[in-house]
Order: structure tokens, then C-alpha cells, then sequence
């Protein structure tokens, strides 16, 4: 899909990791993250459109590291720089829950990313590349969700402005998971990968159902965030009416009306 967005063939398969900025406004308490996210977006933006070693296959893969990475770390370093001049408010249970699942999730992801390399396979991305960073990708957030609900055990529930961006993210994050399956089922590759054998093309299903899985672990974690303090928030807005056989009387003194104690 990277290869989609890089050959421009359709504004539509923008629009999924577009909306994906509303995660760095989930942690915007967090301004390193949430700027070091923004960061890497612009940063892979940028070398889309200036790619500076090149457009051959062979040059895709620095190039989308060094946005990624070059933007993550300009974005982080403003982050600190300005927080160090504020004070933020406390972060809820959600901003720590999801930091630490999606800082742990691309850990996951790069480290599964390199780990074919490592153990004498290509360097190149390749359909097995493909599955160690979803294998990677999806034990890291699952590792980081467990330690981030460990770390927030103490930390406030999140507001009616943050669940509603929980949600927004959720649709995000299941928009952009789906392209990716039509993206691998359909072999829309790019140059990354030139052909598949008869053995990868049997893999792609298997593939697809792993992303897929990924997307349904991280969709269903945003919305478990989203739903805390929800029915504190509906009680809080519930209206209240008197009983209707209650009827309102003055006080014996003439004082201003008030409702009887009993039922």
C-alpha cells in the first residue's frame, strides 16, 4: 500500500492513513510522541515526493526509512523542546495504554522488520519480510498494552473530548488495516516486490489474515479505552426530574418553594 500511495494511483488510499492523525491528538499530552508521530508522517510524505536516493526499487526502502526516521526524531526533539517550556495537564489511562502499545508495536514491527536479515535471509522487503513485522507489529502491542494497563491502574479515565478521539482512531486504525488486506490479497506490491512464486501466492491469504488479526487486536483495544468512565459520563448527563406525585408546597415561614421530603 506504501507503493500505492508512492505511485499516487488513488486519492482514496489516502484517506485511511490520513485519518491516522488523529492518533498523535490522542497523545497530545505526550508531546514527544505525539510529535514524533506527526513527524515521521510528514517525514514519509516528504521523501514520497523528494525521494533523496532515488525512486529504484532498490532505494525505496532507505528512502522510507529515512523519513520515517528523520521525521520521527525532528518531531520528537520539538516535542521535548516544548514541553519542557509548559505544563501539561496529567495524562489519562488511555494516552499511557495506547503510548506504550504503539511505541512497543513499532519496536515489534522494526526489529520483525530486520529480523530476516539477521537470520541470513534478504535484505530486501519481501513476503516473508511481510510476516515477521506483523508477527513482530502485533506481540509488540500486545506487550504494550499489558504493561501501559498495569502502569495507568491509577490514572483518571479519560474525557468525553478523548473518548470521542479513541473512537475516531478506532475507525482509523480498522480503515487502514482493511486497505492493507485488499492491498496484499489483491498482490498490489509496487516495485518493492517484482514477482511471487507459486509458494508466496499461497501465502498471501495467510498474510492477509494475520494483518487482519493485528487490526482487530488494536481496533478492539482503542474501543475498550473509549468505553471507560462512559457510564459516569451518562449518569452526569442524565436529567433529573422530580417524581410527578410530588408536588411543590411553601414553606410554614413563606419562604420560596420547596418539595416535600417523603415520597
Amino acid at each position: 500500500m506504501v507503493a500505492e500511495f508512492a505511485n499516487y494511483e488513488s486519492w482514496i488510499a489516502w484517506v485511511p492513513f490520513v485519518a491516522l492523525l488523529s492518533i498523535p491528538l490522542l497523545l497530545r499530552r505526550n508531546l514527544p510522541l505525539s510529535l514524533g508521530l506527526a513527524g515521521s508522517f510528514v517525514g514519509m510524505i516528504f521523501v514520497m515526493l523528494v525521494p533523496p536516493l532515488g525512486r529504484d526499487a532498490e532505494q525505496f526502502g532507505p528512502n522510507l526509512a529515512l523519513g520515517f526516521v528523520g521525521g520521527a526524531v525532528a518531531g520528537a526533539l520539538i516535542g521535548l523542546l516544548v514541553q519542557a517550556t509548559r505544563t501539561n495537564a496529567p495524562r489519562d489511562e488511555s494516552s499511557i495504554v495506547l503510548g506504550l502499545a504503539i511505541v512497543l508495536g513499532i519496536v515489534g514491527a522494526v526489529i520483525g522488520g530486520f529480523w530476516p536479515s539477521l537470520v541470513g535471509g534478504s535484505p530486501d522487503l519481501t513476503i516473508e519480510t511481510l510476516f515477521s513485522i506483523a508477527i513482530g507489529g502485533g506481540l509488540g502491542w500486545v506487550v504494550g498494552t499489558l504493561v501501559g494497563s498495569r502502569s495507568a491502574r491509577d490514572a483518571r479515565e479519560p474525557d468525553a473530548v478523548q473518548r470521542s478521539l479513541l473512537v475516531v482512531a478506532a475507525i482509523a486504525i480498522a480503515m487502514m488495516g482493511a486497505a492493507m488486506v485488499v492491498t496484499i490479497l489483491g498482490r498490489q506490491f509496487g516495485p518493492s516486490i517484482d514477482e511471487l512464486t507459486r509458494h508466496e501466492r499461497h501465502q498471501l491469504p495467510t498474510l492477509a489474515g494475520l494483518y487482519a488479526v493485528d487490526t482487530a487486536i488494536a481496533v478492539l483495544t482503542v474501543l475498550v479505552l473509549a468505553g471507560r468512565g462512559w457510564h459516569k459520563t451518562a449518569a452526569t448527563i442524565r436529567p433529573q426530574f422530580p417524581s410527578p406525585d410530588r408536588r411543590p408546597e411553601r414553606s410554614p415561614d413563606g419562604g420560596p418553594l420547596r418539595l416535600p421530603s417523603g415520597g
